[in-house]
């Protein structure tokens, strides 16, 4: 994926133009970790195809986030079923594909 982001920023009254430029990025959840109040995916992002970076999310902060975006982007896509109580092991595991799927999307 080639993304290209141009902005303008004032600041104090002073103009400032960047850019940023993505080449390419992937995001792979590697772990689940399961704390007895949450469960949070560890997530890894791989850019330049060698800069990482990794962060520990849960799945309600994917909620948050997709409700969020969803407000200015409509056609996103679904994120993974809520589970009323604690997911069993094998609907985590679910889950973490899924998301992974989710957070890869190219538009």
């Amino acid at each position: 994926m080639q993304s290209e982001y141009s902005t303008e920023l004032r600041v104090n009254h002073l103009k400032c133009h960047f850019s940023l430029k993505i080449i390419a990025w992937q995001a792979k959840i590697i772990e689940l970790i399961d704390k007895p109040n949450d469960v949070y995916y560890q997530i890894e992002f791989v850019y330049d195809k060698r800069r990482r970076w990794y962060v520990d999310r849960t799945f309600k902060e994917f909620c948050d986030l997709h409700s969020k975006l969803h407000k200015k982007i409509p056609n996103m896509p679904l994120l993974p079923e809520k589970y009323f109580f604690k997911p069993s092991f094998q609907q985590l595991q679910k889950r973490k594909v899924e998301l992974e799927k989710y957070i890869n999307v190219k538009n």
